[in-house]
């Protein structure tokens, strides 16, 4: 990231993005290259505001990552970020494999877990744990990756007139585990299963349809 920023500072009117930081130290770099003028953003995963490396569950290789799992000092700047808008936004970095794929070793596995089915789970966690307001939450999962993408008049913000995308949860509901059933995905590889999280998701909507989740 250090030498990008370097490589940017040539070309000052470019946009640099960094995917899924891990880092405190990266979450700095772009925090002092912003105040620079540059026009740098970054993004987060789930499982990076969740875990640290000390929470590896041993034989589990869905926790086989690229960036890996860091300690508490970084997650904790990292839930710091989020919140003050260092960090831009929430990505999920869903990178489904198969059982044979991922293995038994972590030498051999591939890199990567699923979080599509989670992600919002993980951020309701951090909405009861007082971490993340609702109104940002709402802003890291939808409205900011939207602006980004130039995607903003169709998601991320419900108005009279516009195309309706949204989804209907109950952020209070009771944490009970993640199962198989919880997951849509063919993979398996899911470093959030027998883990307990909260939130229902009722509900998901389109402009032209809309459809139950039992």
């Amino acid at each position: 990231v250090a030498r990008d920023i370097r490589k940017l500072r040539k070309y000052p009117n470019a946009r640099y993005h960094v995917l899924h930081v891990s880092l405190g130290k990266t979450v700095q770099l772009v925090v002092d290259a912003r105040q620079e003028g540059l026009n740098v953003s970054c993004e987060v995963t789930p499982h990076h505001l969740f875990y640290t490396f000390n929470e590896i569950r041993k034989g589990e290789t869905s926790f086989k990552m690229n960036p890996p799992l860091r300690d508490g000092y970084d997650r904790h700047v990292l839930v710091k970020a989020l919140k003050n808008k260092d960090v831009a936004f929430v990505a999920i970095d869903h990178a489904p494999h198969t059982k044979e794929d991922k293995g038994e070793h972590f030498e051999s596995a591939a890199f990567g877990t699923t979080g599509m089915e989670t992600s919002l789970r993980v951020l309701l966690d951090m909405y009861q744990r007082n971490e993340i307001s609702k109104e940002r939450l709402v802003e890291v999962f939808s409205s900011a990756p939207a602006r980004y993408l130039g995607i903003e008049h169709r998601f991320g913000h419900i108005a009279e007139g516009r195309e309706f995308n949204a989804i209907l949860i109950d952020p209070d509901k009771k944490a009970v585990p993640v199962t198989d059933s919880d997951l849509s995905s063919k993979s398996g590889n899911n470093v959030f299963k027998g883990v307990s999280l909260p939130g229902k998701i009722w509900r998901f909507f389109n402009s032209s349809f809309h459809f139950e989740v039992n």
